[in-house]
This record gives C-alpha cells, structure tokens and sequence, in this order.
C-alpha cells in the first residue's frame, strides 16, 4: 500500500518539480523529521542522514512527523489520510518549493499544525493546493503561514499563487500572508482568523461561490488585502464586541455582491448609538453591496443596519450600526397548556423591561386578534367571555422610543359545555365533511 501510494506522489513530483528524488514517512511512525524513519519508494532507508531534504518529493502516508530541531526545505510534500500529522514547532520553518497537498479519507483531511514555527509553499508551478487543514498558531505560540514567498519578503513574489481547493485555514495566533498578485478559492474554501494579522498583496478571488470567512474581532492584528476582495455569492461572517472589529482593509475594489454577510455579538454591545467599521476601499474604488444578504447571529436584542460612509479621509466604509435595544417581555400566567372551561374570563399578565427608554405599553394577542393592552405595571388585563378552542397567545412590548419586542407565544386549550350558549364546537383540529346530496 504504501508503494503505491507514494507512487502517486512521485507522479505529481516528478511532472511539477522535474528531477527530484523520492521519499516516504514508514507508515504509522511517531518522530522528528531528523530521524531514520524516512525510505525510498521501494522501501529501503534513505542514504545519510537518512531523512529527505530540498531536492525530495516527500510523502507522508500515515504517522505524527514533528519539525522541532531544524528547518526543513522540500521540492514538494503530500499528506495522507485523516490520521497523519505534521507539525511544525520550537520557532522552525517548513518551506515547499512547489505544492502541498494531501489525499484525504472518508473521515476526514490530515492536519499541517504550525505550532509555533513558520510554513512557506512557493508552488512555483502553481498547482492547485488541495485537502488540507491547517492550524497555525496555538494558544501558547505564534504560527506563520506565507503562500507565494518565504515569510517576511518584500519582493520577488510570483505574478499568482494559484488555486486553493477544500482547504481550511484556522489562524489561531500568529499570521497569514499570500505574497502573490492573486489567489482563487474554490471547492469550499474555509479561513478563520481570529484577529490576527492577515496580508494579502493581490487579490482575493472566490470565482464558485463556497468559500467562508470567519473573522472574530477579538484580536489586535490587521487584515490587509492590496487587491480586490471578490466575494460574491460566498460567505462572509465577522463578529464584533465592544471594542469593534479588525477592520478588513482593501486596496481595490471589496465586492460582496450576492454575498451572504452575517455579523455575531460576541459580547453585550454597551454603546448602541455607536458604528462599526467592517471593510473599507480607498475613495476612488467601491464597496459593492447589491443583493448582498445581511443578518445578525446572537443580537442581543438589538436592530441593525448596515451602510456605506463615504469619502471619510480618504476612504469609504462598510459600516454597521447597532440600534437601540428592542424591549423584552414574558408571559407569565397563565402558563403553557393551560386547560380552562368556556365560557370563561382569562386573566393574562406579563413582566416587562426597557433597556432603552420606558416601557408605554403591553397588548395581549390570541390568534393575531388584540385581547387587551396595559400601560402600567404590573402589566395584567383579563380576557373576557372566552368561548371553547385552542388558543395562541402572546404579548407586545412598546417602548418610549417605539421599539417593540415580542414574547415567546404560549398555548391556552378552551374545553366547551352546553352552557356557553353555542350548538357545535370543533377543537383539536377536527375536519367536518358535509354533503349536500345526503340532506333530505
């Protein structure tokens, strides 16, 4: 199995990176890339030093390969199965001169762990770089990840990167750079970046639609895309707290449209009258918006809206604007499912609160029809001369600022007598058929 797997690899290594010799991690083997526990296709141990250096196409099929004692230069690397993973630790580097990609299983992609080192992949043939998941930095330690150059160039940056496809890039601590003009994702692409730095020195493309991207405003770092930021009809989700967000700066054009934009409260939001800034384009290029999707996860209660400032020194803005809070309102008797006998009066009453303003009013509803409404607390008015069914109540909270929010709905079951004066009661979503043709 293992020869024929690395046969594959020496296909793709030997096409892309031209004469390059071979090598593979022994299957299931635990220990650092310096160790002897690399062979040739056909199975024998690698000449000393024994493991694979920068003229090796490099696989590995199955195992835990851990880069802690020196850096590591390879022509190219492919990962196999769920169960391999590389890391790359103690402040070292990993560079791929041409691809990286793996062959994942059923169960899952195998992991690339930047621990606490640096990744550069040149893909000097630009490849499509493929299956891949991708750690980089832990919560003790900063991770670098550069596609296109060795982390920290100026210059010398190939004209694009190429293609990443199904890979997913988790940037914990540390950086993520594509020092190339530009960089496609496709077959749903993920990066989540959790505040960190993020660099882009050319575009980035989203050309099917299925990449996400995930940025949690905790953090201190930037984002920083030189080209256009294309993301039609994909997934941009951002999250904000008290302190805003990272800003996503964009040197070009930032067009999200048809794009799905969701923003999460990670935090209560102190400051409602406050705006946040998302993205934002120099002045003499555009935001574009048209039939992009917004929405709020966790509001918090809020109303939401978004906009484009522009020319605010020199840029324009994406910006959301958390309104004042909605006023909050409960039910509390009688409770859910309560059983009552008709023809009755029911009292309803309900707590309510303002977290901006003063509540004016509380209307009880059952079934869309207004049943009462009170202006003081406590907020109770009785529902009078109730006949039999079942009914859907829930009330409306107004406040001073003309918010309105809306209580969870509860359910009242009306049971019937011969004494509340009607002749049929239909209940419980009973279906009556009546053939005329049978009346006599």
């Amino acid at each position: 199995m293992f020869v024929l797997a690395l046969m594959s690899v020496c296909l793709f290594g030997r096409t892309a990176a031209g004469n390059t010799n071979m090598a593979g991690w022994l299957e299931g083997q635990i220990g650092d890339w310096m160790s002897t526990n690399w062979v040739t296709p056909n199975g024998l141990a690698l000449p000393p030093p024994g493991y694979p250096g920068n003229d090796y196409d490099v696989e590995v099929w199955a195992g835990n390969v851990t880069s802690a004692s020196q850096d590591v230069s390879v022509a190219s690397l492919q990962l196999q199965n769920t169960g391999t993973l590389l890391n790359i630790t103690n402040s070292h580097s990993l560079t791929v001169r041409n691809t990286l990609n793996s062959m994942p299983s059923r169960y899952g992609m195998p992991s690339l762990n930047i621990a606490d080192g640096t990744v550069n992949v040149l893909n000097t043939f630009t490849g499509t770089v493929r299956d891949l998941s991708v750690q980089v930095g832990g919560f003790s330690g900063d991770g670098y990840l550069d596609l296109g150059a060795v982390w920290g160039a100026t210059n010398a940056y190939p004209s694009e990167f190429g293609t990443l496809a199904n890979v997913l890039v988790s940037l914990t601590n540390g950086g993520f750079r594509v020092d190339a003009s530009n960089i496609t994702m496709q077959t749903t692409c993920t990066v989540y970046n959790a505040g960190q730095e993020m660099t882009f020195r050319g575009d980035w493309l989203n050309t099917d639609g299925t990449t996400t991207f995930m940025v949690n405003g905790k953090g201190t770092g930037t984002i920083d895309i030189a080209g256009n930021f294309s993301f039609g009809g994909c997934k941009l989700y951002t999250s904000i707290d008290t302190n805003g967000i990272n800003l996503i700066q964009v040197g070009g054009d930032a067009i999200l449209t048809n794009a799905i934009l969701t923003v999460g409260c990670t935090d209560t939001l102190t400051n409602p009258a406050a705006t946040y800034d998302l993205i934002r384009v120099p002045t003499a290029k555009t935001i574009y918006t048209n039939g992009m999707s917004f929405n709020i996860a966790s509001n918090g209660g809020f109303a939401y809206t978004t906009a484009v400032e522009t020319n605010r020194s020199g840029f324009d803005y994406l910006v959301i604007t958390p309104g004042l809070y909605l006023p909050s309102v409960t039910i509390t008797n009688p409770v859910d499912e309560s059983f009552f006998t008709a023809v009755t009066n029911i009292p309803l009453q309900a707590t309510a609160s303002a977290r901006s303003g003063t509540i004016t009013k509380v209307e009880f509803y059952a079934d869309a029809v207004k049943v009462g409404e009170a202006t003081n607390a406590p907020y109770a008015v009785t529902w009078t001369n109730v006949y039999a069914g079942y009914y859907e109540v829930k009330a409306i909270a107004t406040d001073s600022n003309g918010k309105s929010g809306l209580s969870p709905s509860l359910g009242l079951n009306v049971q019937g007598t011969k004494a509340d004066g009607r002749k049929v009661f239909i209940t419980g979503g009973a279906v009556i058929t009546y053939d005329p043709g049978c009346a006599q």
